[in-house]
Formats: C-alpha cells, structure tokens, sequence
C-alpha cells in the first residue's frame, strides 16, 4: 500500500516512452480503455493471466505446505507470466501508435 502512494512521486510521469516497459504501462492503459488495437492480444492475455493465477496458486500452496520449490517456482512462473503480459501491452502500444 505504501508504494501505491509513493510511486507518482517516485518516478515523473510518461510523455514519450523510450523503453518497452514505458510502453507497456501505456499499453496497459489502452488495454483497460478497450481501445480497438488491444483486441488483437486479448486471447493471449487471457492466457498469461491464467497461467499467473496457476503459479499464484502454486506459491501460496507452497508457502502454506512449507515446500519452498513449490513456493519458488509458483513466484517464478508469476513474474514470467507478468513480464511477457507486459511486453504484449508494449505490442498493443506499438500497434495503437502505428495506425495513429
């Protein structure tokens, strides 16, 4: 909760992103608008929230069953699901700008 408040002030905000993770938070955005060059990757998107809600389960069953393997890959498998859902938001900006 603390960094929700810290954040906008931790970091200005975007005006013209350079890097892909910079895009991928406005794509983001444009995905949570339901703006047309979004729906090309919601099939996909979809899909890496399902296998980040699988490795979610995995984590917090091995944190209660005290397996840290289990634990370990269920947190990996989040931050990789998370990290390519991030890239395909930077695909949805990229397509977004390339029809402006």
């Amino acid at each position: 909760m603390l960094w929700l408040v810290v954040n906008p002030f931790i970091f200005r905000p975007i005006d013209r992103p350079a890097h892909w993770i910079e895009k991928g938070v406005l794509g983001e955005r444009l995905w949570l608008g339901r703006n047309e060059a979004a729906a090309v990757y919601k099939w996909s998107l979809r899909v890496l929230l399902l296998l980040g809600l699988v490795g979610l389960a995995g984590m917090i069953a091995g944190m209660v069953t005290l397996n840290l393997w289990l634990a370990i890959g269920g947190a990996l498998v989040v931050m990789v699901a998370q990290i390519v859902r991030l890239r395909r938001f930077a695909d949805i900006y990229n397509l977004y700008i390339s029809n402006l």
